[in-house]
Order: C-alpha cells, then sequence, then structure tokens
C-alpha cells in the first residue's frame, strides 16, 4: 500500500511516497510500519538504486488491538485488506494530514516536511533518536471499528467514517505545542451524523453487497469539495451519502467475528433469487462554530424518489460531486 503526493504549492520539485513496510530498524518485522522516500527532481537518483527507505510512523503509544466487527471483517475480506497492523492510509496533498488505520485503531497527525528533499537529518518516528522533524503527534479518534475514514477535502481537522450503520464525524482539535514541542491532544468530538434506528436494516455510508461484490464500490458517502460560510460567521459544511434498505435481504448467521466458540452474528447476505438491498442517495448537512463545536445537523431527502426519477433504476453504481462542488 503507498501514496505519492506532490505537493507543487510548496516544492515543486519535491515527491514524497508513503508506503507501509515489515522493516524496522533494519530488520523484518511482524507489524507493518509507516513508511517514506523523498525524491528531487532536481537530482534523481539511477534507475536501478533503491530509495531511501525511513519510517514515518511505529505503532502509536495507545493503540492496542481490539476485536473487530462483523462488519469490517467482511468487508476487509472482499478488499483483500490486512487484518493487523496498518489497513488503510489516506493522503491529503494539501496540508499534509494523514490518517492511519491500524487495526480498529485511527490514527489522524501531519506530515509537515512533506515538501522538503531526502535529507540525511532525517530521524526514525518513535525510535531512541526522537520522532520526524514536522511530525505533529498522532491523535487517536476514538471510534468503534473505523471504516472507509476519510478527510474533509477544505478542513483536514473534520474527519468523516462508517461505525457499524451510522456515518460518524470526528472533529480533530488543532495541535498546541508547549515549549516547541507538541502537548498531548485533546480528543475528538465524535457526532452521529445519522442516527439510525437499531434492527430497521437500515445503514448509512456503506454500499449494499451486491455493490461492493459486483461493482467494486467499497465507499458510500462523499465530502463537498467545498463549504460556506452562513450570516452567524459559522462554516457549513455538507455530506452526500447512500442510505441502504437491507430489510428484504435474508439474514444468514456467521461466526462471530473474534470469537473462539459457537456465537453467530447476524448477517444480511442476498442468495441466488432473492431480494436485493435497496438504496437511494441524502445529504446531510452541519456547521462549525468558531470554537468548532459541531451544531446544526441536518439530514435531506432528495424531493423526489430515485425510483420515480429513473424507473428501470436497480443500482446506484457511482456518485459523487461536480469539482466545484455546486452539484
Amino acid at each position: 500500500m503507498w501514496h505519492c503526493s506532490l505537493f507543487t504549492s510548496l516544492q515543486p520539485t519535491s515527491c514524497r511516497l508513503y508506503y507501509t513496510g515489515i522493516i524496522q530498524d533494519g530488520l523484518p518485522s511482524r507489524e507493518a510500519s509507516l513508511l517514506y522516500a523523498d525524491v528531487c527532481s532536481s537530482s534523481l537518483p539511477p534507475p536501478d538504486a533503491e530509495l531511501s527507505s525511513k519510517p514515518l510512523l511505529f505503532q502509536a503509544p495507545g493503540a492496542h488491538p481490539r476485536e473487530t466487527s462483523l462488519a469490517a471483517s467482511l468487508l476487509r475480506e472482499r478488499m483483500r485488506m490486512e487484518y493487523s497492523g496498518i489497513s488503510d492510509l489516506k493522503v491529503d496533498v494539501d496540508t499534509g494530514c494523514i490518517l492511519v488505520l491500524m487495526g480498529d485503531q485511527l490514527l489522524h497527525f501531519f506530515d509537515n516536511r512533506a515538501d522538503s528533499c531526502p535529507s540525511s537529518l532525517t530521524l526514525s518516528a518513535n525510535s531512541a533518536e526522537g520522532p520526524v522533524s514536522g511530525v505533529t503527534r498522532p491523535t487517536l479518534i476514538p471510534v468503534s471499528s473505523p471504516l472507509q475514514p476519510a478527510i474533509c477535502p477544505v478542513n483536514p481537522y473534520l474527519v468523516a467514517m462508517v461505525s457499524d450503520i451510522d456515518l460518524i464525524l470526528a472533529a480533530v482539535p488543532r495541535p498546541t505545542t508547549v515549549a516547541g514541542v507538541d502537548a498531548s491532544p485533546n480528543p475528538p468530538a465524535i457526532v452521529n451524523l445519522t442516527n439510525l434506528p437499531s434492527g430497521a436494516a437500515l445503514s448509512a455510508g456503506s454500499p449494499a453487497f451486491v455493490i461492493q461484490e459486483e461493482f467494486d464500490r467499497y465507499v458510500g458517502f462523499w465530502w463537498r469539495p467545498r463549504s460556506e460560510t452562513n450570516s452567524a460567521g459559522n462554516n457549513v459544511y455538507w455530506l452526500l451519502y447512500e442510505e441502504t434498505d437491507e430489510s428484504m435481504v435474508d439474514i444468514t448467521y456467521l461466526p462471530r467475528s473474534g470469537a473462539w466458540g459457537a456465537e453467530l452474528e447476524p448477517h444480511r447476505y442476498p442468495k441466488p433469487g432473492k431480494a436485493n438491498a435497496t438504496s437511494t442517495l441524502k445529504l446531510v448537512r452541519f456547521e462549525m462554530g468558531r470554537n468548532n463545536e459541531i451544531t446544526e445537523v441536518r439530514k435531506m431527502t432528495l424531493p423526489w424518489p430515485l425510483f420515480k426519477l429513473l424507473p428501470d433504476f436497480e443500482y446506484i453504481v457511482r456518485a459523487g460531486w461536480t469539482k466545484d462542488g455546486s452539484q
């Protein structure tokens, strides 16, 4: 897993490559670490040369493996993702914001030196030599079994994700420094944006099983790529999301994830010749005040059901916003 970022606004000739690897302090490790390599177009290495890989983040203090939910386990199977170590990596190329999903623990931090060219002075994260210069202390986002975390494109301190059947928002506090050192971050504010009733076979932000299997779409929510400021001075943000209704889908009982006994969990699993899940698109709008509090969370539906607009509609294959966020 890797992510290449070109920070054209800071250093046009610099590129930083992020990826996961299993080498720690030069030795093989069972747990993958987040590594990076810097490349400068002004001093490209020979084609047969190996990039100088450096660790950016190891297992963060306080991040311990937790039991994985059935939904998370099944999604990782379909996506061929790792069950332990780093299973997801998101990078915002404009701000250097990084999300790392380690098992069921979601970490949020910034790499503020992503515009620099390779340097022998770079140190290993969490090593005896000290942290990587410019990398902020990771903030743990305390959400149970987070899936498909996404950074807000206009505010890197806002992170949306799916947890169980709901769409969840985390508002991460801005890092503070004490005597030039990152202070221990305050816990993020966690807001349930959808609050769906349990037992209603509804879910928000997660595509139906058939969409994941047949169309390789695993994400069911999309940030609007712009925000607005209202008359009260609050910033207004929008998320488009898919709400899935599996009430017509047969229930299958599968072994409980992480359990050694015969305990079973119910799971909606479509069978040949039987009904599939149905989906519709909705919007959620919220405001962020000057003190970073989340207020005025509102869910909105389409003025007309998709079945009336598109009588032959069966699946939502793709969805999203236009580049300017106007539609």
